[in-house]
């Protein structure tokens, strides 16, 4: 998301970080997994199994993330409003959605 704001809003200066403008979310999850870690005050493997779950779920996250980006721009039934950022933007909140759902059937299952 951060990504196409960049090529559209400052497109040279997206052209000077092109090569490091992914990480930009990657280090946003390594930064968050380590404050959930101290937050919660896992012990080390906690915090290793925590991350790798992490890490795991982010990659997840982003493969699924990816074919609807690629499905979204390869549709020719989005209204011209709708395409591009607001196509993703809805793609994002359905997903997240998703990922909510799941997570409270999984807590339901625990308790």
């Amino acid at each position: 998301m951060v990504t196409a704001v960049l090529k559209k809003a400052a497109p040279s200066y997206w052209e000077s970080m092109a090569c490091t403008g992914h990480l930009i979310s990657a280090n946003c999850a390594v930064a968050g997994i380590a404050f959930i870690n101290i937050d919660q005050g896992f012990t080390y493997f906690e915090a290793v199994y925590s991350a790798i779950g992490a890490g795991l779920g982010f990659t997840g996250a982003m493969i699924i993330f990816a074919g609807m980006k690629c499905k979204i721009d390869n549709a020719n039934n989005i209204p011209e409003a709708f395409r591009g950022i607001p196509a993703y933007i809805m793609a994002l909140a359905i997903l997240s959605m998703v990922f909510m759902g799941i997570s409270q059937a999984a807590v339901a299952l625990i308790s």
